[in-house]
C-alpha cells in the first residue's frame, strides 16, 4: 500500500469519526433539549391535555436523543478499542 492511500485511509477515518462524534451530540441535545421541555410542561403549563402532549413530545423526543447518544457513544467506543487493538494511527 502506497504512503499516499495510507494516508487517505487516515483522512478518511478521521472525517467518519467527526461525523460519529456530531451525531453523539445530536443525540445528546435532543436528549437534553426534551428534558427542558418536560421540565417546562411540568412547571409552566396548567394541568390540562396540552400539558400531556407536550410531556408525551418531549418524552417521545428524550428517548430518541438517548437512543441515538447511546448506539454512537458504544460505536465510537468500539472504533477506539479497534483501533488501539490493531495498532492503526
Amino acid at each position: 500500500m502506497t504512503q499516499n492511500k495510507q494516508k487517505q485511509i487516515v483522512v478518511n477515518e478521521r472525517s467518519k469519526d467527526k461525523h460519529r462524534l456530531m451525531l453523539f451530540t445530536l443525540g445528546a441535545a435532543l436528549f437534553f433539549i426534551g428534558g427542558g421541555a418536560l421540565q417546562f410542561s411540568d412547571q409552566y403549563l396548567t394541568t390540562s391535555w396540552l400539558q400531556e402532549l407536550v410531556a408525551l413530545i418531549a418524552l417521545v423526543v428524550m428517548i430518541a436523543g438517548a437512543m441515538i447518544a447511546a448506539y454512537f457513544y458504544v460505536v465510537l467506543a468500539v472504533v477506539r478499542i479497534k483501533r488501539i487493538v490493531t495498532s492503526d494511527p
